[in-house]
């Protein structure tokens, strides 16, 4: 547990005053400050036990880390890809590159021949290491063997098809690939050499590269600097940097696109909510609820670009409000505005487009200027694509993604608007509202609908209740959805999201079959 004396009335401020410039700069300072005061949790149902990082683990162990880095010849401002479940060595690694003057970024594999990997490679360009997961029972590790000409003892790695890929590392194969030559992660966390000097790095250089979840398309590579992760920290009224909070990320999180956590004195606990030992245990632990051990922002309002724009405080479901996202919080020269088609401020409860300028947010998208160009302004403002709008007292609402809009018959549809309402109906699991192509209409609305588990739910009886709901209250669905079909599940992005325009491809493709 966190001693309070050791930080009560720190303002997370004075960063500047104790020369904490740089990611590796906050991680030693804390490390000498709170020593064994807990800085990650891992709460892992499959495993069976509590993973506790300590401040001093943390810095200790990705200083080592980072020492293997540049013995095994990882240079400045080449890549690390980071394929890894939530586990400490995760931790590591990610801090480990960035102090050897890397740049990590997580990567995931989706499809059985490697041609994900190797697509993300290409674009990385400069990425000599791979450092992964064997996966369930293998499977990533068997990916790469077939991508790879050669590996030796020392993972170090030839391949014809990602040509800058030097080093191979693997987290704990041994019980699956035996007779797979490469080199062990834990190897580069417990062996190094003291000799070793690391790099000078300046705030201004990128510190991480963070994937978008791809959603509605390709997954964009994030950049953030150094400064621009740290400034983060200086949000001072979100009411939960202090060290008796407790933050909960979920297992499609990765700690750095929750980077208001991460750079704070909040203890981090890395669990599924839905995990049995994470109800029990963590519960017993820290002797609260779900809801309790957060009492927690809701950051409704960030994204990987600008991290953190607006925050609510929830401490009982029961005072969640759909939709809102809070106030804005109080950042270090954060400005945030709505406006309309013609980049004009709208009035107070009048929908637009959120804009927001802040030192905080993404120095651009990696080796894309033309997408760089396209959402930040010349003069700073970087355009969310997200729609909402904002009240007298300066509540934020979210309506949903301009990306999203589908136009049928000339009218603007939001489908995050729909989805709930629809979910109303008994027997649905999940909903998605996605367009299908229409030579009259342009495009018309079609239901996506997983039922739950034995409801017998048809889409007759789903189409019978929106006609209901569109028929007894009147501007409910500004247009009623035509089309409304089943999915045991739906499509999913890298990071676990709903791939919209892939079900929307395989709606059209049904409707029209």
């Amino acid at each position: 547990m966190y001693s309070e004396s050791n930080v009560k009335g720190e303002k997370l401020t004075n960063f500047g005053k104790f020369g904490l410039k740089t990611i590796p700069d906050y991680l030693k300072y804390y490390a000498e400050k709170l020593k064994e005061n807990e800085a990650f949790v891992f709460a892992s149902g499959e495993r069976k036990f509590w993973d506790v990082v300590s401040w001093k683990m943390l810095y200790e162990n990705s200083f080592s880390t980072a020492m293997s880095l540049v013995q095994i010849g990882v240079k400045e401002r080449e890549l690390v890809a980071v394929n890894l479940r939530t586990c400490p060595e995760w931790l590591y690694i990610t801090f480990g590159a960035m102090m050897a003057g890397a740049i990590p970024v997580p990567i995931a594999f989706v499809y059985e021949d490697g041609s994900d990997i190797i697509e993300v490679m290409k674009r990385l360009e400069k990425c000599s290491t791979l450092v992964m997961d064997p996966g369930w029972d293998g499977e990533n590790l068997k990916i790469i063997k077939r991508l790879v000409n050669s590996c030796n003892d020392s993972g170090e790695v030839e391949c014809e098809q990602m040509p800058y890929l030097r080093n191979l590392i693997v987290h704990d194969p041994a019980n699956i690939e035996p007779q797979f030559k490469c080199r062990r992660l834990d190897d580069l966390v417990n062996e190094t050499d003291n000799e070793i000097k690391l790099p000078p790095i300046d705030e201004d250089e990128i510190a991480v590269l963070l994937q978008t979840s791809g959603s509605t398309g390709i997954a964009k590579l994030v950049a953030h600097t150094h400064k621009s992760l740290l400034l983060t920290c200086l949000f001072q009224d979100c009411g939960w940097f202090t060290p008796e909070n407790v933050y909960f990320n979920d297992p499609h999180s990765r700690g750095l696109e929750d980077c208001p956590c991460l750079v704070s004195l909040v203890r981090n606990v890395l669990a599924g909510e839905d995990d049995p030992h994470w109800r029990s245990a963590t519960n017993k632990k820290y002797s609260v609820k779900y809801w309790k051990c957060l009492q927690i922002s809701m950051l409704r309002l960030r994204a990987t670009e600008f991290i953190l724009m607006s925050s609510m405080v929830v401490d009982d479901p029961e005072q969640f409000t759909e939709y809102a996202c809070g106030r804005v919080v109080a950042g270090p020269g954060l400005e945030v505005k709505i406006v309309d088609d013609n980049e004009q401020i709208v009035p107070v409860n009048t929908g637009g487009e959120i804009y927001i300028r802040s030192p905080c947010m993404f120095k651009g998208y990696f080796n894309d200027k033309v997408r760089t160009d396209r959402v930040k302004s010349k003069d700073g403002w970087y355009r969310t694509g997200d729609l909402g709008k904002m009240n007298e007292d300066g509540f934020f609402y979210i309506d949903g993604r301009k990306s999203n809009i589908i136009i049928s018959g000339g009218i603007n549809v939001l489908p995050e608007v729909m989805e709930p309402v629809i979910k109303a109906c008994p027997g649905i699991e999940s909903v998605v509202v996605v367009p299908v192509p229409d030579d009259v209409s342009y495009q018309l609305l079609c239901v996506s609908i997983v039922p739950k588990p034995g409801s017998g739910l048809t889409a007759a009886q789903v189409q019978t209740f929106c006609e209901g709901l569109h028929n007894d209250r009147k501007g409910v669905f500004t247009v009623l959805p035509k089309f409304y079909l089943l999915f045991a599940k739906f499509p999913e992005t890298r990071t676990g999201k709903t791939s919209r325009i892939e079900l929307a491809r395989i709606a059209a493709a049904s409707v029209k079959g």
